[in-house]
C-alpha cells in the first residue's frame, strides 16, 4: 500500500507538472480579429500621421489588420476617454501625446480619467517636436522679428493650436511667457483644420507638430520660426530650436500606445514587439525621419516611468507659463 500510494502521488504530481507546464506554454492566441488604433484628433495632423506609418508594419507582426479610427475633440480628452472605458483585451488601443495624458490632467476643471489608474504603458513610440510655423507672407520673416511684432501689437497675431491645453497650446504659453508677447489663441479640434487656416492666410501662427509641418515648410507654403526641441528636428534640419533665442525654453514632445487598465500581459508584450519592431524597420525609419520624429520603442515599464514624471513635469511647465492648475 505505501508504494502504490507513493506512486499514486507521483503520478499525481506529474500529471500537475504536465498540466502547469502546457498552461504556461499555451498562452492564449492573440490577437484574433483586428486591433483598433484610436488617434484623439483629426486626420492629417502628426498623430494620425505616426499611427498610419506604423499601423501596416505593425499589423503584418501581430497578423491581424491595425484600423486607425480618428475620435478628434477636447485636445485629445474625447478620444483618451473612450478608450480608458473600452474592453480590456487589447484589441483597443490608443495613441496620443502628452496633452491628454500628462496635461490635460493638470488643468481644470481636469478630466473623467486618470492617466495612471485607468491606462496601462505598451511604449514610448517617438519623441517628438512642435513646430513654430508662420504664414508664407507674415512680414516677420524669423522668431526675432515676430517677437518684436507680437510685442508692438499685443493680441493682434492670431496663433493657433491643436486644442485648448494640448501640447501645442502649452508650448504656445511657454512662448508667450519667455518672449514676453501676448498672442490671440485660437484653438482648433485637430492640426489639419489648423493648417487648413494656416496656409489659407485666415490666421497668422500655429504651433503644430513636426511631422505635419515638414513638407509644409520644405516646399515653402510656409515659414519655419522654430522647433521645440533643443536641438533640430530629423525631417526640419534648418529649422532653428526656440532656445537659440530663448534659452529657458523646453517643450519637447513624445507619442506613445496606452491600453485600458487591466489588459492582458501577453496582449501588451505582443503590442510592444510589433511596434517597437516596426520601429526598427528601414522603411519605418526612412519616413519617420522625413517626418521629424525620432524612434524610441521604450519598454512598458519604462514608459510607465516617465509618464509619472512628465505628468508632474508638465505639471511646473504650466505653473511657469502662467495657467491656472489643479
Amino acid at each position: 500500500m505505501p508504494g502504490i500510494f507513493r506512486r499514486s502521488l507521483l503520478v499525481g504530481a506529474s500529471s500537475a507538472a504536465f498540466a502547469n507546464g502546457r498552461g504556461h506554454a499555451q498562452t492564449p492566441t492573440w490577437p484574433t480579429k483586428s486591433i483598433r488604433l484610436v488617434v484623439p484628433f483629426t486626420p492629417a495632423g502628426a498623430t494620425d500621421l505616426l499611427a498610419r506609418i506604423l499601423a501596416d508594419t505593425a499589423a503584418r507582426a501581430l497578423g491581424q489588420p491595425i484600423i486607425v479610427e480618428n475620435r478628434p475633440g477636447a485636445g485629445g480628452n474625447i478620444g483618451t476617454a473612450m478608450v480608458a472605458t473600452a474592453p480590456a483585451d487589447g484589441y483597443t488601443v490608443l495613441i496620443v501625446d502628452p496633452g491628454a495624458v500628462a496635461i490635460s490632467p493638470s488643468v481644470p476643471p481636469g478630466v473623467p480619467y486618470d492617466p495612471l489608474r485607468d491606462f496601462e504603458a505598451v511604449t514610448q513610440l517617438v519623441n517628438s517636436a512642435t513646430a513654430f510655423v508662420a504664414r508664407a507672407n507674415l512680414p516677420a520673416r524669423d522668431l526675432r522679428s515676430v517677437i518684436e511684432l507680437a510685442r508692438a501689437a499685443p493680441q493682434k497675431l492670431s496663433c493657433g493650436t491643436v486644442g485648448q491645453n494640448s501640447t501645442t497650446h502649452l508650448a504656445m504659453m511657454l512662448f508667450e511667457k519667455l518672449a514676453g508677447v501676448s498672442l490671440l489663441h485660437v484653438p482648433y479640434t485637430g492640426a489639419s483644420p489648423a493648417m487648413t487656416d494656416l496656409l489659407g492666410g485666415r490666421i497668422d501662427l500655429a504651433f503644430v507638430g513636426g511631422a505635419g509641418a515638414a513638407g509644409h515648410i520644405r516646399e515653402g507654403r510656409l515659414l519655419g520660426l522654430a522647433v521645440t526641441t533643443a536641438n533640430p528636428a530629423p525631417g526640419l534640419p534648418d529649422v532653428p530650436p526656440m532656445a537659440t533665442v530663448l534659452p529657458e525654453y523646453d517643450a519637447a514632445g513624445w507619442f506613445c500606445l496606452l491600453v485600458p487598465r487591466g489588459t492582458p500581459a501577453f496582449a501588451i508584450q505582443k503590442l510592444h514587439q510589433a511596434f517597437a519592431g516596426a520601429l526598427r524597420t528601414e522603411e519605418v525609419q526612412k519616413a519617420l525621419a522625413q517626418s521629424a520624429f525620432e524612434a524610441v520603442g521604450s519598454s512598458p515599464e519604462e514608459f510607465a516611468a516617465r509618464l509619472r514624471r512628465d505628468i508632474a513635469r508638465y505639471a511646473e511647465l504650466l505653473r511657469t507659463a502662467g495657467a491656472q492648475t489643479r
